[in-house]
């Protein structure tokens, strides 16, 4: 289960690359987890160590999880832009 799995994350990232969006290198997309939220939540990182901005707050409709961000493709990237 976990071998198809990180097959699966795999294939949904290497699709992704054919997004025409490219990011700062000061910044990425991360998946996160904090004390004060309940379970994981995107990000965008700020810089190289650098602070997380919590995707979720500026949209609740957003996916959780990168697998779930990455998987809605275009739709999804625009509203993190």
């Amino acid at each position: 289960m976990l071998v198809s799995g990180r097959r699966r994350l795999l294939t949904v990232l290497l699709q992704a690359q054919k997004w025409p969006f490219q990011p700062s290198r000061d910044m990425r997309l991360v998946q996160f987890r904090a004390p004060h939220l309940v379970g994981p939540h995107l990000g965008l990182e700020t810089g190289n160590g650098g602070g997380v901005i919590n995707l979720s707050a500026f949209d609740p409709t957003l996916p959780k999880t990168m697998t779930q961000f990455l998987e809605q493709g275009e739709a999804t990237l625009s509203v993190a832009r």
